[in-house]
């Protein structure tokens, strides 16, 4: 028995051996792959939901960039001074997401287009963009932007605005690894379980498992009738009823979804939804569709390749479209309001005058 036990032993031994080389090769291989792509992949600012280990990572540029009222973009004050008020309102389009320097959002450049014009009536441009903020979201936060007083809000409309009872299980694809905790600490920290993770989402959509986002809205936005979209339609325009209730000049602007090509977009009949809402309530509203359709390749509007938010092209194009539809009508505004705010200030200073007399 005793003989028989010797080599018993030394192949178990031989057999532990390998299968901890194995692990131990399998561990260098993934740890290689995560540097390698970490490397390959150290540009990305920013992924599409915004919580992946590319988007944490990169977390700190966007913080620094954020002001006391923890809005990514210049200081403001509450109370606006003797300058015309443009308030830029938005979701992640409009914050910005996988775009730094903060200069090259839309927002800054039309500030900088509006105060080159501009010589002695200085327009202000603030920007609440908000990421994953929505038509609802806009609503409840009306408080704020009465509080900070503008003289005119610009609204960036995105299709999601329209979609006020989302059905996520429908377009958001399962987990690779089932077990909730141990999925989120790797999406956070892992930048190769992030790629494995996107992989398996693409598969899960081309099987017929889960939809796009944009097959998503075709198919619960497309009925006019439908009752999430009667429900978003009369929100809208409750929402621009109360600008109206508050004598504050209130305008639109359009983006389309930057997941497609342009020259095959199958959500044009969002836009006409809300452009009927315009025509009804007699504001201005930009759709931007056109100024993106001579871009034959949608992934160039893309922050990055894995984030089909707008990218630094995609908020230059935007920005000249918005200058050039509502850039006139804010700088005369802009003038009527200082020679308003002169005329006020004059009076005061007399009033003031004759009192001390």
């Amino acid at each position: 028995m005793s003989f028989s036990k010797g080599p018993e032993r030394g192949i178990l031994f031989k057999v532990t051996v390998i299968i901890v080389f194995l692990f131990l090769f399998l561990l260098c291989l993934l740890f290689g792959a995560e540097l390698f792509v970490r490397f390959f992949y150290r540009d990305v600012l920013s992924t599409a939901d915004g919580t992946s280990y590319f988007s944490l990572k990169n977390q700190r540029l966007f913080e620094k960039e954020k002001n006391g009222f923890n809005l990514r973009g210049k200081q403001f004050r509450q109370t606006p001074d003797d300058r015309y008020r443009l308030v830029i309102l938005g979701d992640s389009f409009t914050w910005g997401q996988g775009v730094y320097p903060v200069e090259k959002r839309y927002t800054e450049q039309i500030d900088v287009a509006l105060n080159k014009q501009q010589k002695e009536n200085e327009i202000e441009v603030v920007n609440v963009g908000i990421c994953g903020f929505n038509l609802p979201n806009h609503y409840k936060f009306l408080h704020f932007i009465d509080a900070i007083q503008p003289d005119y809000v610009l609204y960036q409309w995105y299709i999601n605005d329209m979609s006020i009872r989302p059905d996520a299980g429908q377009y958001k694809s399962s987990h690779l690894i089932t077990n909730r905790k141990v999925h989120t600490w790797l999406w956070k920290h892992s930048a190769l379980y992030y790629l494995l993770q996107r992989g398996y989402g693409s598969l899960q959509r081309k099987q017929g498992e889960k939809k796009t986002y944009e097959q998503y809205m075709f198919d619960t936005q497309k009925d006019p009738t439908g009752e999430s979209v009667v429900a978003a339609r009369k929100l809208l325009e409750k929402y621009i009823d109360h600008y109206k209730s508050t004598d504050t000049d209130f305008g639109m602007v359009l983006f389309p979804s930057f997941a497609g090509p342009m020259n095959n977009y199958n959500l044009d009949f969002l836009h006409e939804q809300v452009l009927d809402v315009c025509k009804e309530k007699k504001i201005e509203c930009l759709d931007l569709r056109d100024a993106y359709r001579d871009v034959e390749d949608n992934t160039a509007l893309w922050a990055n390749v894995f984030d089909p938010h707008p990218g630094v092209l995609a908020h230059k194009i935007a920005a000249e479209a918005i200058y050039d539809f509502f850039g006139a009508d804010w700088e005369e505004a802009a003038q009527k309001v200082s020679v308003h705010r002169d005329l006020h200030s004059q009076k005061n200073n007399d009033k003031a005058q004759a009192e001390m007399k």
